[in-house]
């Protein structure tokens, strides 16, 4: 243990927290490569382990290891079991995201983040990765042709296989760890869950007082000054958008309608019925060679004072 601290500047030591929900662990894993109407797709498996009693608050296997995997797995877990006190990630980038910030500090969740290169640091969510193994080996003979399919196998293959077995370390099964644990759940309020789970993106804003986004441009005035705001939005429906600027109270916008704030271009005809009173071109002109003549009065006037 001394000689990898004084190699690397730290040294990691097994630790274990004594309640459930104190600490999730996540991380994504590579699943099997399956066949889906003829083509190959590549599978992976986002989690979420439970430090304190082993067990698998959620895990899914998706298409893709994008970041919309990582909000799912974590938005069906609150679902199921509440908001957990601390979330304890790697620092892959579907996890070093604004979004995860903004959701964790609407839920009052605490964002940790492992070290680089030292996945002795997140050792549970690591062995749980290397039984998901004995998974995959079994499903491999299945042959199975869609995501839904893998899910189902894998549903039934964690409750049987992981939840119910006595877990080494705990002495007892991580499913009657859990549900026996003292710590009550506690489960966020609707609207702020709702609030948290809402995509989030960063916009400049330009010279005109608006942003693009998606294609569309929306007026946000009142942030002219502002150089960058964050857009809250519902992928599904962006026909309205919240904007959140720090120092500024959030507020809504809609798509600009090109042409609605000009007035209506009048008629020719219109305005050769109004009556002239009186000759523009005249009166300016007039007012100019004035003005010519009395300039030039001050500045004769002044050159005389000048001599003497």
């Amino acid at each position: 243990m001394m000689k990898i601290h004084h190699d690397k500047g730290y040294a990691s030591q097994r630790f274990a927290r004594v309640h459930r929900n104190d600490l999730w662990q996540g991380d994504i894993k590579y699943g099997l490569m399956i066949k889906i109407n003829g083509n190959p797709v590549q599978t992976y498996m986002s989690s979420l382990i439970d430090d304190a009693t082993r067990y698998i608050i959620h895990a899914e296997f998706y298409d893709n290891m994008e970041q919309s995997i990582v909000e799912d797995t974590l938005k069906k877990g609150i679902q199921k079991y509440g908001v957990p006190r601390r979330i304890y990630f790697d620092n892959g980038s579907q996890y070093r995201t604004h979004w995860m910030q903004r959701a964790c500090g609407f839920l009052g969740i605490r964002l940790l983040y492992a070290r680089s290169r030292n996945p002795q640091g997140k050792g549970k969510q690591e062995r749980f990765n290397l039984t998901v193994n004995s998974f995959l080996d079994e499903l491999e003979l299945k042959k199975t042709t869609s995501i839904r399919e893998v899910n189902d196998y894998f549903s039934a293959w964690l409750s049987e296989c992981y939840h119910s077995r006595t877990h080494s370390t705990l002495g007892t099964t991580p499913e009657r760890a859990f549900k026996c644990d003292s710590m009550p759940l506690h489960y966020p309020d609707e609207a702020v869950f709702a609030n948290a789970f809402l995509h989030c993106e960063t916009r400049k804003v330009n010279k005109s007082g608006c942003i693009s986004f998606m294609g569309k441009d929306y007026d946000v005035g009142v942030l002219y000054a502002v150089q960058k705001v964050d857009v809250i939005y519902e992928p599904q429906d962006i026909s309205r958008i919240k904007i959140e600027a720090k120092g500024h109270e959030p507020f809504y916008a809609e798509p600009i309608k090109v042409g609605t704030h000009f007035a209506a271009k009048p008629k020719r005809s219109d305005i050769e019925k109004i009556p002239a009173d009186t000759s523009r071109l005249l009166d300016a002109v007039s007012g100019s060679a004035d003005e010519k003549e009395r300039r030039a009065v001050i500045s004769y006037s002044q050159a005389l004072e000048d001599e003497n």
